[in-house]
């Protein structure tokens, strides 16, 4: 029977647009208006809808240009357009293709960019009129905009690994959707070369809460670098050890076992594995979850709000934490590794001023970044270039004891702010506090307060003698740390204020900042 039919569709075919069936019926509509052929309203007429409607057409129930022209639809690729102009049956036209993407890659398939501002690659075919892309697969806040075969986009957030969807469409509909990946470098700031004077100043707060780790103060000279503009985030750390266990960097301890999606990390070569985050810790912001790691969420005001964690530093991470996180990155862009995770305490293997890829910053380096104006010149006894730190509208700390600031109120600790809150454009929910413009002398933000960062150097009694691109001693049991926490006093998170750590302690007030010599 089907075979019958499809004879009859043919030669109505061969009379279609012929005009010489010449019934009339009512105009066309302004609204549009399914082909009665369409039985499921999908604006397609299937061979099975065409069959039953000439069946219609000889039982004497449907109209024959209107069954001419379900035949003719069907046979001309199915779909079809309603166009409010023409008169029943022309009203329905042929649908033409809909466009395809046959190429798309991000900044012409770079494996990394320093620069959030990239291009979207991409071809396609059947003429799309309009282009549509996001971070997001769902498309979520994205609009569609005139078709760019390069068009840009800005990548948004901290996440290292950045994918972006990308669609098109014409007036016949939209293709499928193609997405590509490319890495995000973390936002790094140079720091020019030159001399500063790196200890306490002996005024101010300096002078009433300094102690003898402070001096006695020196001539420093480093070589040019690069300093991470923010502490890193738990974003970024997802996103390398995300990497990282897809290599099978990753241990449950000492011995090897491979981590399984719980308890602590280790990381290193045999012999010479370390903790690298108290994945255990209730003050962790990392969760595994169906087999990746991603940010926890904490409640915070107004009105119990879910935070995620992606854009606060990542805590509770080792020194060598902080290494491995260091050496993978630079595999993952390319750059040639630091730091030697074969051997005992995992040394440095490219030392300031040599070029190669990130590594911790010295003491130096993050003193000179936190604190030395050289437009003054002057040594800033605060983070924030200030001389004073008073208020809850500039750094995230415990002012002078008896309260936090924890700008989103968060309900547990760790208390921290997100990288680069105190801005002067965020309003802090808690106390509607309005921030402070805030970054060090060279750009950098939460130079005072927020989390304590780890530096390259072990920990060593300063001298007057003139250095150069110190590293402290070659050995040692304890790793500099500076800046101060959420949890600190205000004079805590001085300039020249010195702690130090073992480099196997973990904290929820405990995070890190990149550095990488310019070469």
């Amino acid at each position: 029977m089907e075979k019958l039919y499809s004879i009859k569709i043919a030669l109505v075919l061969a009379c279609a647009g012929t005009g010489m069936f010449t019934c009339s019926f009512p105009a066309a509509a302004e609204e549009p208006v399914l082909h009665p052929a369409d039985m499921n309203a999908d604006w397609k007429v299937v061979l099975s809808e065409a069959v039953a409607y000439l069946s219609g057409w000889q039982q004497g129930s449907n109209p024959m240009n209107y069954a001419i022209r379900a035949a003719y639809i069907w046979q001309g690729g199915e779909r079809y357009n309603y166009d409010a102009a023409e008169d029943p049956p022309l009203c329905w036209e042929l649908q033409g293709p809909t466009p395809e993407i046959t190429a798309f890659t991000i900044n012409n398939d770079a494996v990394y960019t320093s620069n959030p501002t990239v291009t979207l690659n991409n071809e396609a075919t059947n003429d799309p009129t309009e282009y549509i892309a996001s971070g997001s697969s769902a498309f979520n806040g994205a609009s569609w905009l005139p078709y760019d075969p390069a068009p840009v986009f800005s990548l948004s957030g901290s996440a290292i690994t950045q994918r972006i969807y990308f669609k098109v469409r014409n007036g016949q509909g939209e293709s499928s959707v193609k997405s590509d990946t490319i890495y995000l470098e973390p936002a790094m700031i140079p720091v020019s070369a030159g001399v500063f004077i790196m200890g306490g100043t002996g005024g101010g707060d300096d002078e009433q809460h300094g102690f003898p780790s402070e001096v006695p103060t020196h001539s420093v000279s480093l070589s040019s670098y690069l300093l991470g503009k923010y502490e890193v985030t738990t974003r970024q750390y997802c996103d390398v050890l995300n990497w990282a266990k897809a290599q099978g960097y990753l241990y449950r301890d000492n011995e090897g076992s491979p981590w399984a999606g719980e308890d602590d990390i280790y990381a290193g070569g045999a012999g010479y594995r370390y903790p690298i985050v108290d994945f255990s810790s209730t003050q962790c912001y990392l969760q595994y979850i169906r087999g990746l790691f991603v940010p926890t969420t904490r409640t915070g005001l107004p009105d119990e709000t879910e935070y995620s964690m992606a854009e606060h530093p990542m805590v509770e991470v080792s020194w060598y934490g902080a290494v491995a996180f260091c050496n993978w990155l630079s595999q993952m862009l390319g750059q040639a590794p630091c730091y030697y995770l074969g051997a005992d305490e995992w040394p440095l293997t490219v030392a300031p001023p040599s070029p190669g890829g990130y590594r911790l910053p010295t003491e130096a380096e993050w003193e000179r970044a936190a604190a030395w104006d050289t437009s003054i010149p002057k040594h800033w006894i605060y983070g924030f270039m200030g001389d004073t730190n008073t208020g809850s509208d500039r750094c995230n700390d415990r002012n002078d004891g008896s309260f936090i600031d924890n700008p989103l109120g968060l309900t547990a600790y760790p208390l921290t702010s997100p990288v680069g809150w105190f801005d002067g454009v965020n309003i802090s929910p808690n106390g509607n506090i309005p921030t402070v413009n805030s970054p060090s002398p060279v750009g950098a933000y939460d130079m005072s307060g927020n989390v304590n960062e780890w530096c390259q150097d072990w920990y060593t009694p300063y001298t007057a003698a003139p250095q150069t691109n110190p590293l402290g001693d070659s050995t040692g049991t304890q790793r500099s740390v500076r800046s101060g926490t959420w949890q600190s006093n205000y004079w805590g998170c001085r300039t020249a204020y010195r702690m130090f750590a073992g480099p196997s302690g973990m904290a929820g007030y405990q995070g890190f900042r990149l550095s990488r010599s310019s070469g």
